[in-house]
């Protein structure tokens, strides 16, 4: 064999053997490229699904509070309902509280005034007896008006007189006629007249002592 063929040989050798050092070369590296690929996609993924699965709680979260703000709406409104009804229910008693004490009034007004025509008939017919020297009847009269109002000082008073002037000897009445007189006394409400029945009646009863 010649020195040429060997060259040729060496040389041939020595390409394939740097081909087959390329191509090892490319197909680690190509795995390396796959490796990194398969963990950049698996890692991809892995943060895919973490953010899925946040989504999906997030999702539910929200779900989950818009059926309790549903809930707490429905509460609301029916807790407005309520009160609402329950205003509409006091005012409505306020309405019939207020028709009813209106009505009240209203036959109070009406009674009073009644009462007070009757009453003024009935001192007018007293004093006309009075007048007449009627005293049976105006004393019947006044002691009528006095109980219905005792406040009625001139009431009282003709009532006194009344009483006096039916029997003036009569000391039966005397001890009315002195307390009849201190309530005039102490309201101011005796007249000079009142004073000399009272003089007269004091000394009847001093004459009956003796």
């Amino acid at each position: 064999m010649s020195v040429k063929q060997l060259v040729v040989i060496c040389l041939s050798v020595s390409l394939f053997t740097g081909c087959l050092v390329f191509l090892c070369i490319q197909n680690v590296q190509l795995k390396k490229s796959a490796f990194e690929l398969e963990s950049s996609l698996k890692k991809y993924f892995e943060n895919t699904e973490i953010q899925i699965e946040s989504l999906k709680k997030d999702v539910e979260q929200l779900s989950e509070n818009q059926e309790r703000n549903k809930s707490l709406i429905v509460m609301t409104l029916s807790e407005l309902k309520d009160k609402s009804d329950l205003q509409y229910t006091k005012t409505v008693g306020m309405k019939n509280t207020y028709d009813a004490l209106l009505e009240e009034q209203k036959k109070k007004t009406i009674d009073t005034a009644e009462n007070d025509t009757e009453f003024q008939r009935i001192k007018a017919e007293a004093l006309l007896m009075y007048q007449k020297g009627n005293y049976v009847s105006s004393y019947e009269g006044f002691e009528k008006l006095v109980k219905l109002d005792f406040s009625d000082m001139e009431s009282l008073m003709y009532k006194m007189k009344s009483l006096y002037y039916m029997n003036p000897a009569d000391s039966s009445r005397y001890s009315e006629i002195i307390e009849i007189m201190r309530t005039l006394k102490i309201n101011s409400a005796a007249d000079k007249e009142c004073v000399e029945i009272e003089k007269a009646v004091l000394l009847e009863t001093e004459g009956l002592s003796e």
